[in-house]
Order: structure tokens, then C-alpha cells, then sequence
């Protein structure tokens, strides 16, 4: 670990604590890698057919997620099961309905990877990115901001919110933006913390371009 992701880490932690009252909070093991690329999980053969697209799988200790590419607009469903204690369904099972699904074809809603009971989506259709996590214990949406770069653990996420529009006052690239017919936007250094449902800053921030 370098020293810059020691003090990112440390940062972290210290506003966590300061900000959420003392709660047990068991770690979850490492999420599972997903599946490989040109695997597509049996039982799913039909849907790669009619998207063009293989389907794709994820999974971690509790969760299994089959993301299927919608055939007439851009995204994907997702088809969530609960795993049990033997770790099945695995990205390997077939023949086993979902326990419910996130996503309408309208959405553009694209996986991202599952973190403990969290599933991370983007949404886009364009040059414009939102990030999107959703609960599955509960299946309610818990976060769509105008983000991307998301870096997530069993704890919590960490991305770059995009903010208040960026002028020649405060973003240095703000010219060499508008030079290529570019805006820009100013984006906040930021984290969704599993436990508290909450959104914490750093007060870092950067200059981003947009379309």
C-alpha cells in the first residue's frame, strides 16, 4: 500500500468515526471474482441469443447477480438471488428463477460489482454517467448521483460527485475545456458508507470536462 492510499484510508476512517455512532459492523469476505467474460451461465444460452450479448455474472458471499443485456435498448435486468450457506446459486447453477430483478429497459442501467448487500450500477447512455447503488435487502435505491469512478469495499463506496459548474474562477483547466468545445464541472471526493446510509466529503476536489 502506498503512503497517499495509507492517508486515504486513515482519512476515511477518522470521518466515520466522527460521524456515525459506535455499531457493530462484521466484515464480509472478499467479493468473488466474477465469472469469465465467454462464460455464459447454463440455462441463460437463449438470452445470449436473442441480445447478441453473453450475460454476465457476479457474485460474493451473498449474493449471485445475472446481468442481461436488454435487446431493443442500451442496459441491462439484473436477476439478483440470495446465495445460501453453500454457496449456491453459483455463476454455474441453471434452472433457477431470480428472487427479484432490478432494472427496466428504459433505465440504461449497466453492472458495476456487488459490495456486501449492495449492488452498484451505472446508468448511461452517453457522455453522462450516474452512479447507482442499490440496497438488496431491501431493494430500495439508496444512491444516483452524477459520478463515476466508483472504488467499493464490504464497507462503503468511494467516487467523485459531480457538482457546480466549472468557470474560468475555479478550475484551472477551465480554458483549455472550452478551447475543445468541452464544459466542465467540479467534482467533490466522496463516500456512501454501508452502515450509516450515509454520504460523507473529503473536501479534495477536481476540475472535470463534460459534453
Amino acid at each position: 500500500m502506498t503512503p497517499a492510499s495509507k492517508l486515504k484510508r486513515a482519512f476515511w476512517g477518522a470521518a466515520l468515526f466522527a460521524a456515525i455512532p459506535l455499531t457493530a459492523h462484521a466484515q464480509t469476505a472478499n467479493d468473488a471474482p466474477a465469472a469469465p467474460a465467454d462464460q455464459v451461465p447454463p440455462g441463460l444460452e437463449g438470452v445470449a441469443a436473442d441480445t447478441g450479448q453473453d450475460p454476465i455474472c457476479d457474485l460474493n458471499t451473498g449474493w449471485r447477480v445475472i446481468g442481461i443485456e436488454t435487446p431493443d435498448m442500451p442496459g441491462m435486468i439484473l436477476q439478483m438471488n440470495r446465495r445460501d450457506a453453500s454457496g449456491k446459486p453459483d455463476c454455474l447453477t441453471k434452472d433457477v428463477a431470480p428472487d427479484f430483478t432490478i432494472g427496466k429497459p428504459e433505465e440504461a442501467l449497466w453492472l458495476t460489482g456487488l459490495a456486501a448487500d449492495h449492488l452498484i450500477l451505472s446508468r448511461s447512455t452517453g457522455p453522462k454517467i450516474d452512479l447507482v447503488v442499490f440496497r438488496l435487502t431491501d431493494q430500495a435505491k439508496v444512491l444516483d448521483v452524477p459520478a463515476y469512478e466508483p472504488d467499493f469495499d464490504s464497507w462503503g463506496i468511494t467516487f467523485w460527485q459531480q457538482k457546480e459548474v466549472a468557470t474560468a474562477e475555479n478550475c484551472v483547466d477551465y480554458g483549455y475545456f472550452t478551447a475543445d468545445g468541452l464544459n466542465g464541472v467540479i467534482a467533490h471526493e466522496s463516500r456512501y458508507d454501508f452502515a450509516s446510509s450515509t454520504v460523507l466529503t473529503s473536501g479534495q476536489t477536481r476540475c472535470e470536462a463534460t459534453q
